[in-house]
This record gives structure tokens, sequence and C-alpha cells, in this order.
């Protein structure tokens, strides 16, 4: 994956792993409402992975992404919009019936509809 930082190409790793466990599917909207290009992958463990932008060509992993589907089937499909009308993509994933690594997929696969929500930073007194 590509970022931009003042007007010049880097080549700049998101999230490396090996073997046959990294992500499966990609989709791009904007999360937040910033005006900035997210990104969200599913994986072949049933992870789903969140990468925000901060609108300067660099991205950061959320710390607190969706939890992993139930059942542990392998992510197959990604896709950002905004459902409700409030400025805001939402995120809309897909889990086929395919077995992950562990063996398991006991749900025969689903999707799964989530709300970004900005959890702001209490103040100190």
């Amino acid at each position: 994956i590509y970022s931009r930082p003042e007007g010049e190409w880097e080549r700049r790793p998101l999230f490396v792993t090996t073997g046959t466990k990294g992500p499966v599917a990609l989709g791009v909207g904007d999360l937040l409402g910033t005006g900035h290009k997210d990104l969200v992958a599913t994986t072949a463990k049933g992870e789903t992975l969140v990468f925000l932008a901060d609108g300067k060509g660099f991205f950061t992993q959320e710390t607190a992404p969706p939890p992993v589907y139930p059942g542990g089937c392998k992510g197959s499909h990604v896709e950002l919009a905004d459902l409700d009308g409030d400025g805001k993509d939402e995120l809309v994933t897909s889990f086929s019936d395919v077995r992950n690594e562990t063996g398991h997929c006991p749900s025969e696969g689903g999707v799964t509809a989530w709300k970004a929500q900005l959890v702001e930073a209490a103040s100190s007194r």
C-alpha cells in the first residue's frame, strides 16, 4: 500500500503477515466523516482490520476494531457505504462458510454491519 506524503510516493507497509492468514478482501470509505478515505480489510481468520487515514497520506491501524466474526469463518467481502445518511460510511462485511485455519466455521458464514463511533478521551480536571 502506498502513501503520498508531501507529493511523493513512498511504499509503507500497513500490515505484515506470513502464510495465508492475511487480508482476503479490502474496502475503502470514510468511516468518521472526515473526508479522508479509510481502509478496511477482512482476513482468512475472520478478523476485520481498520486503518484510519490522517489526510496526509498516512494510515493508523485502529486498536479496537470490530470483533472477530463468531464461528471463525473466512472473510470474503468488505463494503463501506453511508447506510443511514449521516455522512459517515458504515462497514458491511461478509464471511464465507469456508473454514479458517482452525478448521471451524459452524455458523455457515454471514454478514455483519458496523458503525464507527469516535471515542473521545475524558479531559483531566
